[in-house]
């Protein structure tokens, strides 16, 4: 845990990620013990960048106290500029993670529809 703290102190704007992925990785791991599927992280690939873009995106809209381990959430110690106003490159970039998003989950869907 020493690295974490260590990642966190140079740019307090990763802890959530950090925290969010080493939740997520333990989860999918566990699940991969659990069933015999090693392919548990193709289950949330399709939803996993959006949820960080949209942290990045929407950071000056998060609290500044975490509600729980996984609600995303802005620290005290991260300047002000960055959450002050919301970046447009960001929201940009947000639309486009969605709309790639929808079309993974959509050809996800088509491909489970043919095989019924």
């Amino acid at each position: 845990m020493d690295i974490l703290r260590t990642l966190v102190a140079k740019d307090p704007v990763l802890e959530w990620p950090v925290k969010f992925c080493l939740g997520v990785t333990t989860v999918t791991y566990l699940l991969t013990l659990v069933t015999g599927n090693v392919s548990q992280v193709d289950r949330v690939w399709t939803l996993l960048p959006t949820i960080y873009v949209a942290y990045y995106a929407l950071l000056p809209l998060w609290p500044r106290m975490a509600c729980s381990y996984f609600h995303p959430y802005t620290p005290s110690t991260v300047q002000e500029s960055l959450i002050s106003s919301f970046s447009l490159r960001a929201l940009l970039m947000l639309a486009l993670v969605v709309t790639w998003m929808c079309r993974r989950v959509s050809i996800f869907f088509c491909v489970c529809v043919r095989a019924l």
